[in-house]
């Protein structure tokens, strides 16, 4: 069932107005992610608590990477994840500074997936009419 004209415009820029705040809020917080990456130290209890936020925080990234049309942010924040949880699995979690640079410089890399998108029908997954 087509939705009216009017609830569609309404939603449209209900949907417009979401994208905006998460396009405008996701600098900060990818910033934000690589400062928390920059706390890696080399040390069993404080790298572990990093990862932890780092973990939680790229899984948020990449669920609402995929809501707003960044596949390709979202794909890579989900293999950063899996890669973080993969390291909190270890029983004695030693990240050598090798390992650290690299998720650091993997999590810098992650704001020029960004992309701005202008066709708002295909975050509702329909067909612009």
């Amino acid at each position: 069932m087509a939705m009216d004209p009017e609830k569609r415009a309404a939603h449209r820029a209900k949907l417009r107005k979401l994208y905006h705040a998460y396009r405008e809020r996701m600098p900060g917080e990818l910033a934000a992610l690589r400062a928390l990456a920059g706390q890696l130290a080399g040390t069993e209890e404080g790298d572990r608590t990093v990862l932890t936020t780092l973990r939680q925080q790229l899984h948020t990234i990449a669920g609402s990477g995929g809501t707003f049309g960044q596949a390709a942010l979202s794909e890579q924040a989900r293999v950063l994840e899996l890669n973080v949880i993969a390291w909190l699995d270890l029983p004695a979690l030693s990240l050598d500074r090798e390992a650290r640079h690299q998720l650091e410089a993997e999590i810098a890399a992650l704001p020029a997936r960004l992309i701005d998108v202008t066709d708002h029908d295909t975050l509702l997954g329909q067909e612009p009419h």
